[in-house]
């Protein structure tokens, strides 16, 4: 069917071609020429046919038909030519092409009949877009939308059209339209909708996006957009700020147009216009434009009237005649809106006609005359009375026609509050309320005047909107006691004037206890007073005793610092206070609170000169005299002196919470304690005075009273047992005591003299030794002690390592003094010379043959590997030969290196062997007085034998090893010159299996090519024709 539905395309492409080559010269008509000469027309267009007629009248008719269905004449005509020549006949084309069908190639049939013969022609119908109007704006004149109807001919039927192009803008159809049976559509829409905005103005061609067949080949519609423009508000008052609220928009201008200035023109007198000259201003790339305050290209009133919009560009001049802007007349009062002396208020009126005379009335008195200017606009000031009485003013300006009144009043101020304390800070606080002022108005003082004035220099305090000033804090601007007094308000302004009010404030006395209601005995305390008489003197008394007296300044107020004696009891008090001359009296009450001091004593009793003490053992003191001269000891005392306690009251005195002891106060409320520090842990700790009546109070350091807690430092001391020295004869045992020191504190280790010569104590001091709950040394064995098994007098420092539960590490120097006969010292000396001697020869030789034996382990292990290696070089050859080459390489060398090694260790155990043997020689002769010793030598020597035998063994097994290794490794090269040689057979195959492939290759391609031209003759036989039967 396919190849059926080809031929009848390719006969239809060539049957006009072959209908124009038929020879008509014997015919009586000829067909000269037909107008457009192309192969399609367009809906609406007209055909110019042309022919020439050999014969006189010649009858000829012309046929516009339907190709498909010939039954559908778009058009018939028949002429008769009476005489022979060139005639020429004009076929119209319709716009609506009925039954046009579902495709519009050679849809058209022009057929010239003349007798029996026919000429026919097919022509192509392509699509054609029609728009109207033609032209139009994108809104009208009120601002609304404008529609454009689109209609579309020469589609196939039941084409679709999904949107439309206008120039380069694109609009797109909720639901699609299709063409009807005529090949014919229409579609309606709002050219706003296009972009939302504007589209530029001028000529847009206009096309339909459609599935048609010969959509690409339409004729566009042409639409012409005219700009339209709008002014908004549409009134106003001819002010400037007026003018800064106009604006100008429209759409439809050229794209991107240089627009050089925006005019007003008078409706009534076209040659009035106001210009608004613009620079590098353009329209948007839509032909939007958009301008707001146009005062900011020409800052002008505007005369009353009504004006009509122009916008001038670079290439032309719009005029606007729909677009109007009103002026209307405007008086207005610029200010101040209060009837205050001395000043001028202003007036200004705008949008009235050039040379209009203004006129002023106050409470019906002319007092100003003023003419408006060229664009009918005027200011003026109407000067105001020094004296103005309180009340309203009524002001009346016109022009005779239009009418503006305006109310005016006088200003008052009041202050607040009406009565206060003298003191600076009430003073601060007082605050003047303005009402009915000139808004802008300046305030430059407030006075407060009795016999004399307080004057507070404000500035820059100015009436609001409304009237209104307020000044919160009259101290912001002059800090200020006031003496006792009655004061009234006046108010200066900056004009000069001074406003005085009918509003007085009070000021009355006061006291102040500046330092609280309650005070440390011995400590200061401060008193303010205000509101007392000028000068006068004050008397203060504690409790009816007087304890100071002074004057007051010239305002009437003072500050007086006082100490309080220590010899004053305890408890509440009165505090009064007398002016002398005024007999003002106040009073208030006073609480007298303890205070407290401790001082830390050494065991002389001497004071200590940092906070800090040592805790005592058990309650009791603790000293040793040390052979370097140095006196340590455990336990300093605490001294505790508290003063402002109730009389013969008791105190209870703790050291961190522990009692520490008792005391009872004096007459005078005076308590004395010393006693020793308590049994605590190291750490900071306050000291507190319990009175039974006046409660609890922290004592503090008396050489510097901001330290308020003791410090409790840990200290470790020694001494000889029964002794308070720490002096030995021969070796013997030393007592360790400790107070002070942290629970959870690790004893690590002891050195004398910076060495581990008592190493052995250490497991004994680290399991045994530890601190109790109250700081103290303790241990598990008993007491804690060490013993000192020094043979040699001299001095030792026996060095206690200890780490407190914070990880800190600590060291107490325990310098022991050992006295002993020289001949048992001189012997003990030498046999600990030649034990330590025999003990580091001991020492060597284990630290050797522990050597040894990690090195021949080292070579066990590096066998195993090298045989765990060869085993898997032995099962992956097949794939590994050359990497198995390279490894045997690397064998061989690591196996020559381990003979070196070998080598030198044979060599260097036979060197220390011989060398061992030398010194046990020579410990043998040195220790025969030391037969115990002697013993267990031998035995030493006795294990050293069968190390070495061992190590012999050890070494004829490696031996053994490295013969069995080179062996595998003879087997191992026997392997790989098997493998050689398969590797090789195998080559000799692969070349073989090679060229078969390749000729195998080569006759696959053979049949593949015969296989094509096979399949290829086959086709060609099916597609030829078969004839029927």
């Amino acid at each position: 069917m396919k190849k059926i539905l080809s031929i009848l395309i390719i006969l239809a492409l060539l049957t006009p071609y072959l209908t124009l080559v038929k020879p008509v010269q014997a015919q009586p008509v000829q067909l000269v020429s037909i107008t457009p000469d192309r192969d399609y027309l367009y809906p609406g267009e007209d055909v110019n046919i042309t022919i020439q007629t050999s014969v006189p009248y010649a009858r000829v008719t012309f046929l516009l038909r339907h190709t498909y269905n010939p039954e559908v004449v778009y058009y018939a005509n028949t002429t008769i030519f009476p005489d022979p020549g060139t005639y020429s006949v004009i076929l119209h084309v319709p716009y609506e092409l009925f039954n046009i069908g579902d495709t519009a190639y050679n849809v058209l049939w022009i057929q010239i009949i003349f007798g029996t013969e026919s000429i026919s022609v097919y022509r192509s119908v392509y699509p054609l877009i029609m728009v109207s109007p033609s032209v139009t704006t994108i809104l009208d004149e009120n601002g609304l939308p404008k529609k454009i109807h689109v209609s579309g001919f020469g589609f196939e039927e039941g084409a679709g059209v999904y949107g439309f192009y206008l120039g380069e803008y694109y609009y797109e159809l909720e639901e699609p339209v299709y063409a009807n049976t005529s090949g014919m559509f229409e579609y309606e829409f709002y050219l706003v909708d296009i972009t939302g905005s504007s589209i530029p103005g001028g000529e847009h061609e206009v096309w339909a996006d459609s599935d048609a067949e010969f959509n690409d080949y339409q004729q566009p519609g042409i639409l012409t957009i005219n700009p339209i423009a709008f002014i908004n508000p549409t009134e106003g008052r001819g002010t400037v700020e007026d003018l800064m609220e106009v604006e100008v928009w429209g759409l439809g201008f050229p794209a991107e147009a240089e627009v050089e200035s925006i005019k007003l023109c008078s409706v009534s007198n076209p040659a009035l216009c106001y210009v608004f000259p613009l620079e590098n201003f353009f329209t948007d790339s839509d032909g939007f434009l958009y301008i707001y305050d146009l005062s900011q290209y020409n800052s002008t009133p505007l005369a009353g009237g009504v004006y009509y919009l122009v916008v001038e560009t670079a290439e032309e001049t719009y005029v606007f005649p729909s677009a109007l802007y009103t002026v209307l007349p405007y008086i207005e009062l610029l200010g101040p809106d209060v009837y205050q002396p001395s000043t001028l208020i202003w007036f200004r009126a705008a949008g009235f006609q050039p040379g209009t005379l203004i006129y002023v009335y106050v409470n019906g008195v002319l007092m100003v005359q003023e003419a408006t200017d060229e664009n009918g606009y005027a200011e003026f000031a109407l000067p105001v009375p020094e004296l103005v009485e309180e009340g309203n003013v009524t002001i009346l300006v016109t022009d005779g026609v239009y009418e503006a009144y305006f109310y005016l009043s006088t200003p008052f101020a009041v202050v607040q509050p009406s009565s206060i304390p003298g003191k600076y800070s009430s003073v601060h606080g007082l605050t003047v309320y303005g009402y009915g002022f000139i808004e802008g108005t300046g305030v430059s003082e407030i006075w407060l005047c009795a016999t004399n004035c307080y004057v507070f220099p404000v500035g820059d305090v100015y009436a609001d909107n409304t009237g209104f000033f307020h000044i919160p804090e009259l101290g912001n601007y002059f800090a200020t006691n006031m003496s006792y007094g009655t004061y009234q308000l006046l108010v200066k302004l900056d004009s000069g004037g001074v406003l005085a009010t009918s509003s007085y404030v009070s000021v009355t006395a006061l006291m102040e206890l500046l330092t609280g209601p309650s005070v440390k005995i011995g400590d200061t305390i401060s008193i303010a007073l205000y509101g007392f008489a000028s000068g006068e003197t004050v008397n203060v008394y504690l409790a009816n005793r007087l304890i100071y007296t002074d004057s007051v300044d010239v305002d009437g107020n003072a500050t007086f610092v006082i100490r309080i004696p220590l010899d004053v009891p305890g408890g509440v008090q009165e505090l009064r206070v007398e002016g002398v001359e005024s007999g003002v009296i106040l009073n208030t009450t006073l609480v007298i609170q303890p205070s407290a001091f401790w001082l830390v004593l050494d065991y002389e009793h001497e004071p200590r000169d940092a906070p800090r003490a040592s805790a005592s053992y058990n309650g009791t003191q603790i000293i040793v005299y040390y052979p370097t001269g140095e006196v340590a000891y455990l336990g300093d005392y605490i001294q505790v002196l508290g003063y402002g306690f109730g009389v013969n009251e008791t105190v209870n005195i703790y050291v961190g919470g522990v009692l520490a002891g008792t005391a009872r106060a004096d007459y005078s409320g005076r308590v004395v304690f010393t006693g020793l520090a308590p049994s605590v842990p190291g750490g900071s700790y306050s000291i507190v005075l319990e009175g039974e009546e006046t409660g609890t109070v922290e004592a503090v350091w008396l050489l510097d009273e901001t330290v308020t807690e003791l410090e409790i430092e840990g200290r470790i001391i020694a001494t000889a047992l029964g002794k308070d020295e720490l002096v030995l004869e021969g070796s013997g045992i030393i007592r360790i005591y400790g107070s002070g020191l942290k629970p959870g504190t690790v004893f690590k280790a002891v050195l004398v003299n910076g060495t581990d010569a008592l190493m052995f104590y250490a497991f004994y001091i680290q399991t045994g030794w530890y601190v109790n709950s109250n700081g103290l040394l303790v241990s598990s064995y008993g007491y804690p002690s060490l013993t000192i098994p020094f043979s040699q007098p001299a001095l030792y420092m026996v060095t206690l390592y200890y780490e407190d539960p914070g990880g800190n590490e600590s060291s107490a120097e325990l310098p022991v003094l050992v006295i002993i006969p020289l001949e048992i010292t001189q012997r003990l000396d030498e046999i600990e010379a030649r034990l330590s001697m025999l003990e580091q020869q001991l020492a060597g030789v284990e630290s050797m043959i522990e050597e040894l034996s990690q090195e021949i382990a080292l070579l066990q292990d590096m066998i195993s590997d090298l045989t765990g290696q060869l085993n898997l070089v032995n099962a992956t050859l097949s794939g590994e030969i050359s990497l198995l080459r390279q490894r045997i390489m690397e064998l061989e060398q690591l196996i020559a290196n381990l003979s070196q090694q070998l080598e030198m260790v044979n060599t260097s155990l036979t060197d220390s062997i011989e060398d061992l043997r030398t010194r046990l020689e020579n410990a043998l002769t040195t220790i025969q007085e030391l037969s115990s010793r002697i013993n267990e030598l031998e035995e030493s020597l006795t294990g050293l034998s069968s190390l070495v035998n061992n190590i012999s063994s050890d070494l004829e097994s490696l031996g053994e090893d490295v013969g069995d290794l080179n062996s595998r490794v003879s087997d191992l090269e026997g392997r790989v010159s098997t493998l050689h040689s398969s590797l090789n057979q195998l080559s000799s195959r692969l070349d073989d299996v090679s060229s078969q492939a390749s000729m195998s290759y080569s006759i696959g391609i053979i049949a593949l090519v015969i296989g094509l031209v096979g399949a290829a003759l086959g086709l060609l036989a099916y597609m030829r024709p078969r004839r029927p039967g």
